[in-house]
């Protein structure tokens, strides 16, 4: 009885464990014995896709580039600016040879569409021509966008270096007048995992080869970060080419982008900048023109909540898509959401001896300085001191925010 028990279990052992056969590659399942290199259809390439290029149609680990360079070694690519290497190296970056295709130009070495050509500007400071909302565009435009959390925008772009290792270059666009850049932007860096990457502050510094060997991350100011700033002319100073992205493009390889945009700091600009474009308005219609102004302000300031899962190092960062889908938009949270400027020259126009001294002397709203003393985040200084002067005649007015009310106003001169 013994023996039979032990022929039974025997032969379900037999039938529960056939024994080892030899590897199926595309099985769906990886066998003892596969590897990427052996089998990419059952075990992810390192760096690459799987893909059937060889005479046999066997499948492979190749870069994307072999892909579209297998019939034009050392030619360029059809409307493009790429030439394909003689060997499996990348491409290079030849818009001077190879053109642009479209309608770009070639412009000291890169491929640029008319729009951001007609977009280059160098200034000394925003116009104070545009639109009043043009100064806030930006915010209000990513509003009714869906929000996500940081890490989870970075992570969405995670598996594309590896994919294509010509994307070795993570770009950080940060005012260096906002706080705490280490901080915000650690998870960034890790769901894109590049947060042990060696970090620079040189402008147009790309990676020298392929990711993973020579990942950098480059922090630089937001307008020095990609071209997608160009199109807000109420919101960035300048727009000159090329950007930190257009010089990782021109050494043949591309990057992940984020642009980080603190709305303290960038509501404090526009603070500063309606108050120039409101100047324009007739002293009739000065005060409607701060209101309007006022009203735009106000739509920026809250244009980040305090949403569930936002709060990164004691911020609230909403990540957005771009236009390019490589770049990535980030607001914090405005804390400071008082026009300081726009609020204080209102109070002291709506004086009216103080306002005709201001017509009497031809003071513009530009001539106009504004102080206060430091002041904690989400809180307001004790008074704000506005001096307006020109041509020797001076108006020097103390407000009290909390309430926009005049504490003191003093002439002298004219």
């Amino acid at each position: 009885m013994l023996r039979i028990v032990l022929l039974l279990v025997a032969a379900l052992a037999a039938t529960a464990c056939p024994p080892p056969s030899t590897p199926v590659c595309g099985d769906g399942r990886v066998d003892p014995g596969e590897d990427a290199a052996s089998c990419c259809l059952d075990v992810p390439c390192d760096r690459g896709s799987c893909l059937a290029l060889a005479d046999d149609g066997s499948p492979a680990c190749l870069m994307p580039w072999q892909e579209t360079c297998a019939w034009a070694a050392g030619n360029c690519l059809e409307d493009s600016p790429l030439r394909c290497a003689q060997d499996a190296a990348p491409p290079s970056y030849d818009c001077a040879g190879c053109g642009c295709g479209d309608a770009d130009a070639c412009v000291d070495g890169i491929c640029y569409d008319a729009a951001t050509r007609a977009a280059a500007r160098d200034l000394d400071a925003l116009p104070d021509d545009l639109d009043v909302g043009d100064y806030v565009a930006l915010p209000l435009a990513l509003r009714p966008l869906d929000t996500l959390p940081l890490a989870t925008a970075a992570a969405t772009h995670r598996e594309e270096p590896r994919l294509d290792p010509r994307r070795n270059t993570v770009i950080v666009g940060w005012d260096a007048r906002s706080p705490d850049v280490d901080e915000v932007v650690r998870p960034w860096l890790a769901a894109l995992g590049a947060e042990a990457a060696p970090q620079s502050v040189t402008d147009c510094a790309p990676a020298t080869s392929l990711w993973p060997d020579d990942t950098v991350v480059a922090v630089v100011p937001p307008d020095r970060a990609a071209r997608v700033t160009c199109a807000w002319p109420g919101m960035f100073v300048d727009c000159v080419l090329p950007t930190n992205a257009d010089c990782a493009l021109g050494a043949g390889g591309s990057s992940e982008t984020a642009i980080f945009l603190d709305l303290d700091v960038v509501l404090d600009d526009a603070d500063a900048a309606l108050l120039v474009r409101v100047g324009r308005a007739a002293p009739a219609l000065r005060d409607a023109a701060l209101v309007e102004a006022l009203a735009a302000f106000g739509d920026a300031a809250t244009s980040v909540g305090e949403q569930p899962g936002l709060l990164v190092a004691g911020r609230y960062a909403a990540a957005y898509p771009s236009d390019d889908a490589h770049v990535t938009w980030v607001l914090l949270r405005a804390r400071n959401t008082t026009a300081l400027r726009l609020g204080s020259y209102r109070v002291v126009w709506g004086d009216p001896p103080s306002q005709q001294f201001l017509v009497d002397h031809d003071i513009q709203t530009r001539d106009c300085a504004f102080a206060w003393q430091p002041f904690a985040p989400g809180e307001l200084p004790a008074t704000v001191t506005m001096s307006c002067a020109n041509a020797g005649a001076t108006l020097t007015a103390v407000i009290e925010p909390a309430s926009f009310s005049i504490v003191d106003v003093s002439t002298s001169g004219g």
